[in-house]
């Protein structure tokens, strides 16, 4: 359920209408949207805008409509992978050798995680300990210093400034949504960005304060392997075991989402 943050007098004036929140629960229930994301927008209307209800269904709905399409986009993405993983059922590797290999791969991998966070990786290092669980669920992250790093990258900025200079600011728009994909790379963020995410869905809705204009951001994306050919020998072994690791039904792909008030 969608839930106003902690309340004060100014937020009860305004109201979710009944049609907009079956709309956010129907969303929430078939995981097309992060709920956080919208309760940001709504304390982004509270401090911003505070017009009025209808003006807050208004800019909801926007939002809703627009993180729906990336969520969608990266559900789909997440659905394909695990289409075309050719696991294996571990209950047919019942010799013990089959199954000292499996423990021994399990040990490597964990000690590879160690040696990812050692080189700068913490939260590459996070997501891949995450994979090991059993279908692993949504892995969120809210207003912390990975989702603060993850919003402020320069060249995500460079895409939006045009986009919400001509559809939101010139507009005279008081709010509005922007969407998009972006792909973190080793030349526009950090190699814990490149690792962990690389390409990304992400929804931004922006509303009009007293000087300038603040924006809430939600990012989403597939944290799974591929097997490929990388520049960097080091990034590119461990991938491929990783890969390796996915295919064996080790470890699981799952879905990111990223939530972050500037």
């Amino acid at each position: 359920m969608l839930l106003f943050p902690e309340t004060t007098k100014a937020q009860t004036d305004f109201k979710i209408y009944s049609e907009t929140q079956l709309k956010i629960n129907e969303a929430i229930a078939q995981d097309k949207i992060d709920k956080d994301y919208l309760n940001e927008i709504i304390s982004l209307f509270n401090e911003n805008v505070h017009t009025n209800s209808d003006d807050l269904n208004e800019m909801v709905l926007e939002a809703l409509e627009h993180a729906k399409i990336i969520h969608e986009m990266t559900n789909e993405e997440l659905s394909e992978i695990k289409d075309s993983m050719k696991l294996k059922e571990l209950s047919d590797l019942d010799n013990s050798k089959a199954r000292s290999a499996i423990t021994s791969a399990k040990m490597l991998y964990i000690t590879g995680t160690e040696l990812v966070k050692s080189k700068g990786c913490p939260q590459t290092a996070a997501y891949m300990r995450y994979a090991m669980k059993s279908n692993p669920e949504t892995y969120y992250s809210k207003n912390d210093d990975w989702a603060k790093k993850c919003a402020l990258n320069s060249e995500l900025f460079k895409i939006l400034e045009p986009r919400f200079e001509t559809e939101i600011m010139a507009a005279g728009k008081t709010y509005g949504t922007l969407s998009g994909t972006f792909a973190y790379t080793t030349e526009n963020s950090s190699l814990d960005q490149y690792t962990a995410l690389h390409k990304v869905n992400y929804s931004v809705t922006f509303a009009k304060q007293y000087i300038g204009y603040s924006a809430v951001y939600n990012i989403t994306d597939v944290y799974d392997f591929d097997w490929g050919k990388y520049d960097n020998f080091a990034i590119g072994f461990g991938n491929n075991y990783c890969y390796a690791m996915q295919s064996l039904g080790l470890i699981s792909p799952f879905k990111i989402s990223i939530v972050c008030n500037i």
